[in-house]
């Protein structure tokens, strides 16, 4: 399955595809340059929607397009939807976020009645503490490099607030799938 691995019988995506985007995204001017505040969240927090795209800008500064689309191609053979596409307002996203950042709790829109817009999260820099999803109220701790998945459109859902000098980055793939897939898979 592309180069990724199952530890535990939990999948972690291979640090070969994780590290580059990592490293880019701790390089100060191109956070400054290429991220900006969402202005919806409380703490020090930059980010940049719609990677499913790519920006000419992005590509002159050396942005690792080619781990990030073999990262979402390892992420979707993975979870292998059925009935489903890109959502539309997001797409895909990278968040980096400072110690004091956390994301407020909040339910993602929907596009259609018969689609669940939902999310595959993977932190790809794991602060010293906090920076945890939290899904209807449940923390979910993941390892560096381990997707997890939001429904995003169904359920609440939060981080804990990053504290340590570690940046917590995640790459955010967003997705509008079909309701009655969620629920066979029990995602919901």
């Amino acid at each position: 399955m592309g180069r990724s691995f199952l530890k535990n019988n939990i999948m972690i995506i291979d640090k070969k595809l994780t590290q580059p985007i990592v490293d880019w995204c701790l390089h100060s001017p191109n956070r400054q340059r290429y991220f900006r505040d969402p202005g919806y969240h409380s703490g020090n927090v930059l980010g940049q929607t719609h990677l499913e795209y790519v920006n000419p800008k992005f590509l002159t500064a050396e942005f690792p397009y080619a781990e990030l689309f073999e990262i979402q191609k390892i992420i979707l053979q993975y979870y292998n939807f059925k009935d489903f596409y890109m959502d539309q307002e997001f797409g895909i996203m990278i968040s980096y976020s400072e110690a004091g950042h956390e994301v407020h709790e909040h339910i993602d829109k929907n596009h259609r009645l018969a689609d669940i817009h939902t999310r595959i999260n993977l932190m790809i820099s794991k602060p010293e503490k906090g920076g945890l999803a939290v899904i209807n109220k449940k923390i979910i701790d993941v390892e560096e490099n381990e997707p997890w998945l939001c429904a995003a459109g169904h359920y609440k859902h939060s981080s804990t607030k990053v504290e340590g000098k570690t940046p917590r980055v995640v790459i955010s793939f967003g997705y509008q799938v079909n309701k009655e897939e969620l629920k066979e898979k029990k995602w919901i």
